[in-house]
């Protein structure tokens, strides 16, 4: 009868250990985390202080707790059961099953707490939703997965002068067949140009080489030097002087090259700005000046407006405009500045400062309207604007005073009259708000769903949103209702961990 009794009390953790837990992390008044379930019992004592940041790595993740002892970092699992030893001089918080940490060099932890890459690499990114690890060793980049299987060894070069850290986007990751030779001096012999070939392609998750030499970086005569850094494109103009030396005068371009985004990715094809598709294949060629061109969701927005600066394309042309994925001109190019895509809209300065035929500056006030994919505009005008995000951005109408907040329907919400002001969040429904300094939630039309009696919010997560009370934090679902009494120093969003193999 007892060992039937000791069968039925463990039934519920077995059972429970067969599956993913729903589950948050908080902290309560002596600082100690501590998981618990959607009603607010807790589930396990973790003892361990709570702390933001252990050594690089933030305090919780998928049901992993960061633990540090004598200036080591390791990582205790959802039960409190240190799984990984406080051997690491630093790390990163886990994510999607992994965690990166450091010895001397780079590697790899899962929740099991195995290694699954040794502490040998520069340079490791983290695991991506399909489990792709991209791992660099003597500057050159290889791809392990998230059983710690070689994919690719490393064997493609990476410079990150020219790049910044490499990762996987739309499952291509960008490689160079050579290593980079970018310090070079400022004067040139003509006798040294072309020596500095960099071939550009881009690798898939299987290591495969699909998309080769989309580009060779090199000096050439009396032609313009690319030089990438990151997103940044600059361009070092040459001039030949008597003494048969190029003297270099390098400026810098604000250009998204190489990255893919929306299955596009711009690179130079025969000194021209080209947008190809992850086969390799040309869409199209971007016949406008190029300098500041930004891939926003494979949308790509180019030109530059007339004045500022000195077109290196093959014709001058009076703005910024934007092209779709397929390379159909959607908002024509004639625009001082055009934003980034956001919640499916470009930001566009349609007026503002200019200058006039003597190279003087007319000053006119500057006025934004929104577009959307297909090229048409919201019919407000605005005097002040800020790109959409999450669904929501925040305006200053023209000739009126005062903030507004715009929803992506062009529907207007007086935040300065009405004394409420609305942030955007993930959850379209829940738009977190405040009003006389009390928050609460509302919709997308600006109707209060819950109305503010919170000293603060946080956003819905798994149905359940934190909320602040009196000094403490507990829990409301999407009624509004408190279901988990305020009482924690500390309460992250509830998530669901896996836990079949991690007891």
């Amino acid at each position: 009868m007892k060992q039937l009794l000791v069968l039925i009390l463990l039934f519920p953790l077995a059972a429970m250990a067969q599956h993913r837990l729903r589950c948050a992390a908080i902290a309560d008044g002596q600082a100690s985390w501590k998981l618990i379930d959607t009603a607010g019992n807790i589930i396990s004592d973790i003892n361990e202080t709570y702390e933001r940041n252990h050594r690089g790595c933030e305090g919780y993740s998928e049901g992993m707790f960061c633990h540090e002892k004598l200036e080591k970092l390791g990582f205790k699992n959802w039960l409190g059961k240190v799984v990984v030893k406080p051997v690491f001089s630093e790390g990163r918080t886990f994510t999607n099953g992994c965690a990166a940490v450091k010895a001397s060099k780079w590697g790899m932890v899962n929740r099991a707490g195995k290694l699954i890459a040794d502490t040998i690499y520069d340079y490791i990114s983290d695991a991506d939703s399909l489990g792709t690890i991209v791992v660099e060793k003597d500057k050159r980049l290889g791809i392990i997965d998230a059983s710690g299987h070689v994919v690719l060894p490393c064997s493609y070069y990476n410079d990150d002068k020219l790049f910044p850290q490499p990762v996987f986007s739309d499952g291509l990751l960008r490689v160079l067949s050579r290593r980079s030779t970018i310090n070079e001096p400022d004067a040139v012999s003509v006798d040294q140009i072309g020596n500095y070939g960099i071939k550009i392609g881009f690798v898939d998750r299987h290591g495969k080489l699909v998309i080769d030499t989309v580009f060779e970086l090199k000096f050439a005569l009396y032609d313009t030097y690319y030089r990438l850094s990151g997103n940044i494109c600059g361009t070092s103009m040459r001039e030949l002087q008597e003494s048969g030396y190029f003297v270099r005068h390098q400026w810098h371009l604000m250009g998204d090259f190489y990255r893919f985004e929306g299955n596009r990715c711009v690179v130079f094809k025969d000194q021209r700005a080209t947008v190809i598709d992850n086969k390799g294949d040309v869409i199209y060629r971007v016949a406008h000046d190029w300098r500041g061109l930004k891939n926003t969701g494979g949308y790509i927005i180019a030109g530059t407006y007339s004045g500022y600066n000195i077109s290196i394309a093959d014709s001058s042309f009076d703005g910024e405009g934007v092209y779709n994925p397929g390379g159909k001109e959607i908002i024509p190019f004639k625009y001082r500045s055009i934003g980034a895509l956001g919640s499916g809209f470009f930001k566009v300065q349609v007026e503002g400062d200019s200058p006039d035929g003597r190279g003087n500056i007319i000053y006119r006030l500057s006025s934004y309207r929104y577009a959307d994919t297909m090229g048409q505009f919201m019919p407000f005008k605005f005097c002040f604007a800020y790109g959409f995000f999450n669904g929501l951005a925040e305006v200053a109408l023209c000739q009126q005073t005062g903030y507004h907040i715009v929803n992506t329907r062009g529907k207007l919400l007086d935040e300065t009259k009405d004394g409420v002001w609305v942030r955007g969040t993930d959850n379209n429904n829940f738009f977190i708000a405040s009003q006389d300094k009390k928050y609460g939630f509302m919709d997308n039309d600006f109707n209060w769903t819950i109305k503010p009696a919170y000293e603060l919010c946080e956003p819905f997560s798994c149905g359940l949103a934190a909320v602040k009370l009196n000094g403490k934090w507990g829990y409301i679902n999407t009624k509004g209702e408190l279901v988990i009494q305020p009482q924690f120093q500390v309460a992250l969003p509830f998530s669901d961990i896996v836990v079949d193999k991690y007891k």
